[in-house]
């Protein structure tokens, strides 16, 4: 039996994060998938909708905290510190919520 490849530069992280985690937990969905054909295009759509939510959230929380150009203009370093605090939990929450569902 051939083995099908899967080209992880185009599913991207998070498509590559997913796979990992339907083949270990989600062996019925891996399978369907697989077999199908359709396992690569999936993971792309995922990473990309993993990406717009990210960039929703992100955008969001940072609206309701104040971060803005001004912020960015008068203190860059404050700025980029509680942009990452604020993208890396909408990455945690995003991740719980698609890649470990």
């Amino acid at each position: 039996m051939s083995r099908i490849k899967i080209n992880e530069s185009k599913i991207g992280r998070y498509g590559r994060m997913r796979l990992v985690f339907i083949k270990e937990h989600r062996k019925d969905l891996y399978t369907e998938l697989l077999f199908s054909g359709s396992l690569e295009d999936y993971l792309c759509e995922l990473n990309k909708e993993v990406l717009d939510r990210i960039w929703e959230y992100t955008c969001q929380i940072a609206k309701e905290q104040g971060i803005d150009e001004e912020l960015k203009a008068h203190d860059q370093m404050a700025w980029v510190g509680t942009m990452n605090a604020i993208k890396a939990q909408a990455e945690e929450v995003i991740l719980n919520e698609i890649i470990r569902e």
